[in-house]
């Protein structure tokens, strides 16, 4: 499967100018539509076919002669980027729109995580890494720079977590919160800004952040 990515890759990225849309466009009509004569391909054909081009589409190159290492099992959305040092784990998914750019400190996804439509993740050369664990949900148009995220985190919509915090297992950050660098929280709810807990941490609220990752899977397969 990976060899069939790479040669689908290649074919798609022509004289290093980016993707064909048409040939793109062209192979899927053709797998999902037929082409007058030959039979048309069993479905579970054309969704294989189609999760190579989306690989093909999406920007994923090296930085500075490090690359992305990428797991099985992996969503990743056609207009996704993601550059240089990044790690992401098995069964992990990567929306429209996020860009995960690993030039100035590396980037690691755990397993099962989404990193949802026009997330940025990035960081500081020389200061901060990015790891973030394992059933983590990044909501849809939140920044994290150079944070260490525990695993069952929920970080809502447009929420920014910023260099060397920690956010611990378990744990909410509400949509529109900011925490700031360096900062250390502790299990529970956190909003504002500067984000403040609000609540505690209980494991119903971790249920239900782990079961919300759950949900994403489902996705990736009706996306994928």
């Amino acid at each position: 499967a990976h060899r069939a990515r790479e040669e689908s890759r290649a074919f798609f990225f022509a004289r290093g100018r980016g993707p064909s849309w048409h040939a793109a466009g062209d192979v899927a009509k053709n797998f999902f539509c037929g082409v007058p004569g030959r039979p048309r391909a069993s479905p579970q054909i054309s969704r294989r076919v189609l999760s190579w081009i989306r690989f093909a589409m999406a920007l994923i190159r090296k930085i500075d002669g490090v690359g992305p290492v990428i797991g099985e099992n992996v969503f990743i959305a056609e207009n996704a980027a993601i550059l240089g040092d990044v790690r992401i784990a098995r069964d992990a998914s990567i929306w429209y729109g996020a860009v995960l750019r690993g030039d100035a400190g590396s980037i690691t996804i755990g397993e099962r995580s989404n990193v949802q439509d026009g997330v940025v993740i990035h960081a500081t050369q020389g200061e901060s890494t990015t790891v973030i664990g394992r059933d983590v949900t990044i909501g849809h148009n939140a920044v994290v720079h150079g944070a260490r995220i525990g695993n069952d985190v929920l970080i809502g919509m447009g929420a920014v977590v910023l260099d060397n915090a920690v956010v611990p297992d378990g744990t909410i950050v509400v949509a529109g919160a900011v925490v700031l660098s360096n900062a250390v929280l502790e299990p529970g709810i956190y909003a504002g800004i500067p984000a403040k807990k609000v609540k505690e941490g209980s494991e119903e609220m971790t249920r239900m952040i782990h079961e919300n990752a759950a949900h994403y899977q489902t996705y990736a397969i009706w996306h994928g």
